[in-house]
């Protein structure tokens, strides 16, 4: 009887799906910058999910682009191992959002700005 389980890929997942994707993302003109850290989204006015600007520091910079109504904008907000820690059998994990200053930043802008919008 075969149980299903995770799906693996025969390489490791870097070489099998990460280095693909980049070189096909690549190919089609998509800008990729890596060593970049967003640190906010401007929404168009009256929307939640209309992205007008993104803004990031890089190399110790602030920048901002503008971003066109045929652009999309997709956002991966950490990960769901960013600060975790363990529990144990009797005690809970404790929720640690202050380590990792980028795995959270945004999510926090993010939020205050929804906020402000409601």
């Amino acid at each position: 009887m075969v149980v299903p389980g995770i799906y693996r890929t025969k390489f490791n997942q870097y070489d099998s799906i990460v280095r693909a994707l980049l070189a096909w993302l690549d190919a089609q003109g998509v800008t990729i910058q890596l060593g970049t850290t967003v640190t906010d989204l401007a929404f168009a006015a009256g929307s939640e999910v209309t992205v007008q600007a993104l803004h990031w520091t890089r190399n110790g910079a602030t920048e901002q682009i503008a971003l066109g109504p045929d652009e999309f904008v997709f956002v991966t907000d950490g990960s769901m191992t960013a600060d975790s820690t363990l529990g144990s059998t009797t005690t809970p994990p404790t929720l640690h959002t202050t380590r990792s200053a980028d795995a959270w930043k945004l999510w926090r802008t993010l939020a205050a700005t929804s906020c402000r919008r409601s």
